[in-house]
């Protein structure tokens, strides 16, 4: 790449580094915020600023490419469209769509996601406190049965759900975090960590998603992972996890996965655990796409890792406990 072009991409980031820096500051939560939007305001600036920063964002992502490009495409369109379009979307769901842009690292674990589900039907499709945008613009080209969204963002998403119907072409049930599921009722769940998102490990606890799984169903699992733990530790309420970590909590209850991916930083700026406890992941750090592109790849086993990375892993639940185990894959994780 020529220096003029990364001077450009160093540039970007740092203007949008300024941009959300300053939003921040003022101490609002802008997935939750609803701004008064006025003709000519600067409400409306703002707005037109974030999506021209998420315009940005795709285009560096195409231009490393990225893995999840199509669901980088599909923000863009959707913030244009609650813009521009014919039809208004509701207050809350607006400002969702505007300001509750998922972390570029997570269009990695969308990308394996994408991949890896059925390519058929997800039949009863559950998920639970993913980025937003990952089930939307999954629903947008997928066939489902039935959909229900387990989320703390249930009223704005409820909202954004009723917008969406036509192109959805189905019922989505936005429900809060509290509610009850029934045991072995979903063929398909997805459950990809939120860095900017604090959602506690309650909600994502992998023995409640195996409870509401259906024998033979698939869960679609992300959640941040480091080479080695010294302590407990979490980002954002979310345990970090290694390999003896993972055995324990995770595989002990759900099985070996069937296919897994290691995403990470190549330096230690972006997974010091000790950077990550002493500040907020989400609210003190700005991962670009261009430091995405530049900075990020993917890991065949976790001590490779220079720091705090991501795992993404799909399961299958057996069909019953004491199928054998001998056909799945074990991951070279150390």
């Amino acid at each position: 790449m020529s220096k003029a072009s990364n001077n450009l991409l160093n540039e970007v980031a740092r203007w949008q580094y300024s941009e959300l820096s300053q939003e921040r500051l003022k101490g609002s939560d802008a997935t939750l915020k609803v701004p008064l939007l006025h003709p000519g305001g600067s409400s409306v600036t703002r707005s037109m600023k974030r999506v021209a920063t998420s315009a940005i964002e795709c285009a560096v992502a195409h231009w490393f490419m990225i893995p999840g490009l199509q669901f980088q495409r599909f923000r863009v369109r959707f913030e244009i469209r609650s813009l521009f379009g014919k039809k208004r979307l509701p207050a809350a769901a607006r400002s969702l769509v505007l300001n509750g842009a998922p972390d570029p690292s997570s269009y990695l674990g969308f990308h394996f996601a994408s991949q890896f589900l059925n390519s058929g039907t997800l039949g009863n499709y559950l998920d639970v406190s993913s980025p937003w945008l990952f089930p939307f613009a999954l629903l947008s080209h997928s066939e489902a049965a039935h959909v229900t969204l387990l989320t703390a963002k249930a009223t704005a998403l409820r909202s954004l759900a009723h917008d969406m119907k036509a192109q959805i072409q189905k019922e989505i049930d936005c429900v809060a975090i509290n509610a009850r599921l029934e045991d072995e009722s979903y063929d398909t769940i997805t459950s990809l960590w939120n860095p900017n998102e604090k959602p506690g490990q309650s909600i994502r606890n992998v023995r409640s998603l195996k409870r509401v799984l259906k024998p033979g169903g698939t869960l679609l699992l992300s959640m941040p992972c480091t080479r080695q733990l010294t302590e407990a530790t979490s980002l954002n309420g979310e345990r970090i996890y290694d390999a003896h970590a993972l055995e324990r909590y995770v595989f002990d209850v759900l099985g070996q996965p069937k296919r897994y991916a290691i995403y990470g930083a190549q330096g230690q700026q972006f997974g010091d655990t000790a950077y990550c406890i002493a500040n907020d992941y989400a609210a003190d750090r700005c991962i670009s796409s261009s430091v995405v592109g530049r900075n990020w790849r993917s890991y065949s086993s976790l001590q490779e890792l220079p720091g705090v990375g991501v795992i993404v892993m799909k399961f299958v639940r057996r069909e019953s406990e004491l199928e054998a185990a001998s056909i799945q894959l074990k991951p070279h994780l150390n």
